[in-house]
């Protein structure tokens, strides 16, 4: 008798250690978020958190990435994040997770895409479809990530989360995002416009009326 109770005691004891275990924390939540960032799993990455929201930040300015090319985007970005956690704070059914983050460099990255995208729609914009230029563009971008030469950026976040029953989620927003983006996120617009211009000036052919690859015309 007293050989089944202690059994039953150890697994008692055995089972109530695994629940603690596998209880959601939210540096748990974080790493999970960030690790299906890493394999570009959006349905996975929802769980944790709003993976739209980054990819919105990675993506070209002013033009979407389309089908399969969304998760080779993430799953690109991020092939090479790092990141440590920090401290936790909770209070009731919201918490702040302190996160040291290393990415790519990304608004280094979206510069030197876009010269390399105006350069190539430049010389084919007559001969290419609308939808064929795009495909290009993120062929270029992505292509521009996969660089081994990338200069990387390091940052301290601080990550929102809201409990919900027995889970946490991410509070999305847009530092979040644009911290998770390398930084593009907040700077493309800018990025955009530098390189329109320094692009422009460097054409002097004789015509003036070329289109850039989003049909728009290019001054000169």
């Amino acid at each position: 008798m007293k050989k089944i109770l202690s059994i039953t005691l150890i697994l008692a004891l055995v089972l109530g250690l695994c629940s603690c275990s596998s209880a959601k924390t939210p540096e748990k939540t974080v790493t999970s978020f960030l690790n299906a960032l890493k394999s570009g799993d959006k349905n996975k990455a929802d769980k944790y958190g709003d993976y739209d929201a980054v990819l919105t930040a990675l993506e070209l300015p002013a033009i979407q990435a389309q089908g399969s090319t969304k998760g080779e985007l993430v799953k690109t970005a991020f092939n090479k994040v790092t990141w440590e956690i920090g401290s936790t704070t909770i209070k009731g059914s919201k918490a702040t997770v302190t996160v040291k983050l290393t990415t790519l460099d990304m608004t280094s990255v979206l510069e030197a895409s876009l010269n390399d995208i105006y350069t190539y729609a430049f010389k084919n914009i007559k001969t290419t479809s609308a939808t064929d230029m795009q495909k290009k563009d993120y062929e270029i971008y992505i292509n521009n990530i996969k660089a081994p030469n990338n200069k990387t950026s390091q940052n301290t976040i601080t990550i929102n989360l809201k409990k919900n029953k027995d889970s946490w989620k991410i509070v999305s927003n847009s530092a979040t995002a644009n911290a998770l983006s390398g930084g593009m996120g907040g700077n493309k617009d800018m990025t955009l416009a530098n390189v329109i211009n320094n692009f422009s000036s460097r054409q002097k052919g004789p015509n003036t009326g070329e289109q850039d690859q989003s049909g728009q015309q290019i001054q000169k």
